[in-house]
């Protein structure tokens, strides 16, 4: 009877710490200034499992990896990678401080809206909803087409003689796996948060599954290939070394984006003040570990640079598949360990549409988009922007068809995908210091950088202003127009169609921020 009655308190004690930080959670989106629509089912596991297999690190590099090779050589893939990270994680820590403030599906575009003056905060905010929301969309169609095409370099591993490769094979395989999203992100939403913490294990026992055969079988490359050698099939030495590892960290900064996504799936996370930051701060960390870690085993087991290069599946687009071929010499090996990495990049795709849904929802709902009332309704059986998500889904299916003319304008559009989020990252941590050093208050959450702001903000901003030049670089400096990199005209089209539809529309419909804070530095309703 004692030991039932202590388990009967231990329960009700459960129970009312689970309903205090429910109440916590409403009251904190009330005085944001608006409802809670959305079930709180994440808590900090789940959600670490959205955001570590979302950014899928050491997977990323794995597929990419070998491009760096070409500009800057192994050093700026080792060192750039360190670069990246240290930038990434102070972006992140400064803006974990802002989720933690104001945690709500909106992220970014909200937070600057808080933090500019208080006679732009609408244009502000609506400008940043239109970068974060484009942001997204671009992001999340990036692993669909990698997935898609990794199927069909695995063809053509396999089946050299019968195989031929095709664009419009791949656009097949992208569509299958978007509209799969559906099911996932609808039909079996309520076992997404389980199905992401199954997919955190998956994401950390698979690296040692594809890493362990990879440096015990593999051949092995001298430390001074791995740390010292250099490369610039690029053709940027005319210049100097040091631009070709500048380009070359280009492949460094796609794999650093997409930590945010716990932040737009705040308002389904139990306690988010305090769980979304230790997410998104966690995130970071352990990625960064198994991305260098990857790495490094990468550079030393890859064997004969010319060798990957030359091989038919590296034609295909994937080097990193015959480095695993050469390591193991098994095709079945081969092709377990690439499932490895498959998996998680499809799950990506579909844990990407999770938060890519919710911003598109949360800039419904400040009525920021085109027929917003229709797109911020909530499903009240499901508690889902059903329609949101159904709309990030023909987004990425457009998006699908562009790869069947010119895979060159696909990876146009998915390349300027890392700028746009970049630029979502650094606003509101660029209005921040603004506001601070008029001495203006700031309503910081539970999760406080305290002494360390300063410094982290300061290496944010550098960091992103320095990569988002070389981010609109490209291979080559005597690119043909198939070859350049168009970012910077995709990113400027976000820009210029953002203000004219303020003008048109926007500056009408568009709600904003409901909230601001007092001179006391204490949030209240406008």
């Amino acid at each position: 009877m004692e030991v039932k009655s202590m388990a009967n308190d231990h329960n009700h004690e459960h129970t009312a710490h689970t309903q205090h930080n429910g109440d916590n959670d409403a009251q904190q989106l009330s005085t944001l200034g608006y409802e809670p629509q959305l079930k709180r089912n994440f808590g900090f596991f789940s959600v670490l499992g959205l955001t570590t297999t979302v950014m899928a690190t050491w997977e990323a590099f794995s597929v990419v990896f070998v491009s760096v090779l070409t500009n800057g050589g192994a050093v700026a893939l080792i060192y750039g990678f360190v670069f990246c990270f240290i930038g990434t994680l102070a972006t992140c820590l400064s803006l974990a401080e802002f989720a933690s403030m104001s945690p709500t599906s909106a992220g970014q575009y909200l937070w600057a809206a808080e933090l500019a003056p208080k006679q732009h905060r609408r244009f502000i905010s609506w400008l940043f909803g239109w970068v974060t929301f484009w942001g997204w969309q671009l992001t999340t169609a990036s692993p669909a087409f990698l997935a898609a095409t990794i199927i069909q370099a695995l063809l053509v591993l396999n089946h050299p003689d019968t195989y031929v490769y095709q664009r419009w094979h791949g656009s097949l395989i992208y569509w299958l796996i978007t509209l799969l999203g559906v099911a996932i992100n609808v039909t079996f939403a309520k076992f997404l948060p389980k199905m992401e913490g199954f997919l955190f294990i998956w994401h950390v026992v698979g690296f040692f599954a594809v890493l362990i055969p990879l440096v015990y079988l593999g051949p092995q490359n001298t430390a001074s290939f791995v740390f010292t050698s250099s490369a610039d099939a690029g053709a940027w030495s005319s210049m100097s070394t040091g631009l070709a590892f500048c380009v070359g960290l280009v492949t460094s900064t796609f794999p650093f984006v997409g930590y945010d996504a716990a932040a737009h799936m705040s308002e389904e996370i139990k306690d988010a003040a305090k769980v979304v930051p230790r997410a998104m701060v966690a995130t970071i960390l352990i990625n960064g570990a198994l991305g260098f870690a990857m790495i490094i085993a990468l550079l030393f087991s890859m064997g004969d640079i010319e060798a990957v290069f030359e091989a038919p599946v590296s034609q295909a687009g994937y080097p990193f598949i015959q480095v695993y071929y050469q390591a193991v010499k098994s095709l079945n090996g081969t092709n377990a360990m690439v499932s490895v990495t498959l998996v998680i990049v499809i799950f990506a795709n579909w844990g990407l549409l999770a938060g890519a849904s919710r911003t598109t929802w949360a800039f419904a709902r400040d009525r920021g988009l085109p027929a917003s009332d229709y797109l911020a309704y909530v499903n009240p059986r499901s508690q889902l922007p059903v329609r949101s998500i159904i709309l990030c889904i023909i987004i990425q299916l457009l998006l699908g068809l562009i790869n069947i003319g010119s895979t060159a304008a696909f990876n146009a559009f998915v390349n300027s995908a890392a700028v746009t989020l970049y630029i979502s990252y650094i606003t509101p941590v660029v209005l921040g210091v603004w506001k601070r050093m008029r001495r203006e208050p700031i309503a910081y959450g539970p999760f406080q950088l305290g002494r360390w702001r300063n410094l982290l903000n300061g290496i944010a901003i550098v960091y992103t202003f320095f990569t988002c030049i070389f981010l609109f670089f490209p291979a080559a400096p005597s690119a043909t127009p198939a070859g350049m990199n168009w970012s910077i005209v995709l990113v400027g089209a976000v820009f210029v169609f953002a203000i004219f539809w303020w003008f048109v529309q926007g500056r009408k419909t568009f709600i904003g921020p409901k909230s601001e804070v007092d001179e006391m530095g204490h949030r209240a309703m406008e």
